[in-house]
């Protein structure tokens, strides 16, 4: 099973589990901190509403009646959906997930971005 997290390193050329800062994200994928810090919150929240959704640390695996001990931390969790999001995950930005509304404010940057900037 490839991560986001992987699949982010990959595309950017680190090791394959290298982790970065939210301000690195950031930098990295030309995606504003607010929004990057937006999604790290959601999935904070989530783990906290929703334990049942949040995957087996050991095995990558959901199992709704693994002890909340075993379970990725929230902090995991938050930045999973953070490299997610990065990575434009569909189950997360596609219309009527959840990020859906931080994706278009990623397009919406990008658009803006490029054109201040003809040459991307």
């Amino acid at each position: 099973m490839s991560t986001f997290k992987e699949k982010f390193n990959k595309k950017f050329g680190f090791e394959k589990d290298t982790g970065h800062s939210r301000a690195e994200l950031s930098r990295i994928s030309g995606i504003p901190l607010s929004i990057i810090n937006e999604a790290y919150r959601r999935g904070v929240g989530a783990h906290k509403t929703n334990i049942t959704s949040v995957r087996v640390a050991a095995t990558g695996k959901k199992d709704p009646t693994a002890p909340r001990s075993s379970r990725m931390s929230a902090e995991q969790w938050g930045a999973s959906r953070s490299y997610g999001l990065i990575m434009n995950n569909p189950k997360q930005t596609k219309e009527g997930q959840p990020d859906a509304d931080l994706w278009k404010r990623v397009l919406k940057h990008q658009a803006r971005k490029a054109k201040k900037d003809p040459k991307k």
